[in-house]
């Protein structure tokens, strides 16, 4: 038993006692007719009430140790609390850290278009790395989508099928995953057959890179190397990008520009066949070939 139950014992003994003495000297007051007698009766009856008096002081300290006892607790509670949500953040960013580890989190690679110093309208495809994660598993599919920027796959379909499709661009077709193309490939072969014997007149790279980290933008490692055509006003190139950690798409475009050619790409996480989201934007730095980062 600690100090404050002890004290509130003792002032509710003092209150019973002091109660019950204020009672008897009241009752002694009402019958007693002598004045010596109540003379001894108002002195009891002030003891008792000093009595109730200190019983009363010593109930409003009680009062007040319990009030800081219940604060100390509550401000020791708070800071479990506190203590707990720091443990479970900090168990949080671990898991993370070890996620990003493991599948290359947050990570992302792209290729970044390299002007030659030697020969005019000559570039490379550099690939870059950006994030704090290495990346894992990494493939590369490059396409030059100006071969075949007037085909209509649709018409495979109504070969096949018998009923018409709206135009079905190969640029459409290659925006899904490797996945969902190759799962198409698995339901009907012959389609697919006809369909990869036009796109891959268009495939310039398709291969596997393994794991990339930051390193790899320093030792600029080249995927491709291209001419820009003398005889029209555009190139067009896409890249399907496949590692542990999702799939990526980047367009690469080039258009002559008042005499000059000019470049902008953008690269894109696919999330769902509908959802994409927006990583890495370049363009051409003035009037020349060389990229800066918009995003």
């Amino acid at each position: 038993m600690n100090f404050l139950e002890h004290l509130f014992n003792y002032v509710t003994v003092a209150l019973v006692i002091g109660g019950i003495l204020i009672l008897f000297f009241g009752v002694l007051a009402a019958i007693s007719k002598e004045k010596r007698s109540l003379k001894w009766i108002a002195l009891g009856s002030f003891l008792a009430g000093m009595i109730v008096l200190s019983a009363g002081l010593l109930s409003e300290y009680k009062g007040q140790q319990a009030s800081k006892l219940l604060q100390s607790k509550t401000e020791e509670v708070a800071k479990i609390a506190q203590e707990i949500a720091r443990l479970a953040k900090t168990n949080a960013n671990l898991n993370k850290e070890i996620a990003g580890s493991l599948t290359g989190g947050d990570s992302f690679c792209y290729l970044m278009p390299i002007p030659s110093f030697t020969e005019a309208d000559t570039l490379a495809l550099n690939l870059h790395h950006f994030g704090k994660y290495p990346m894992y598993d990494v493939h590369i599919e490059i396409w030059d989508d100006t071969i075949n920027e007037n085909v209509d796959l649709g018409k495979i379909f109504e070969k096949h099928f018998g009923y018409g499709q709206k135009k079905y661009t190969v640029e459409e077709y290659l925006s899904r995953s490797k996945e969902k193309r190759d799962e198409e490939s698995k339901k009907n072969a012959v389609l697919n057959k006809e369909i990869m014997e036009i796109i891959n007149r268009a495939k310039l790279i398709d291969k596997s890179i393994g794991t990339i980290t930051h390193d790899i933008n320093r030792q600029g490692v080249t995927t491709y190397i291209f001419n820009l055509p003398p005889d029209r006003d555009h190139q067009e190139f896409s890249t399907h990008i496949h590692a542990r950690n999702g799939y990526f798409h980047q367009k690469i475009n080039f258009k002559v520009i008042n005499g000059r050619w000019r470049m902008n790409s953008t690269l894109v996480k696919s999330i769902s066949e509908k959802e994409n989201v927006l990583l890495r934007e370049l363009r051409s730095v003035g009037d020349t070939l060389t990229a800066e980062i918009v995003k």
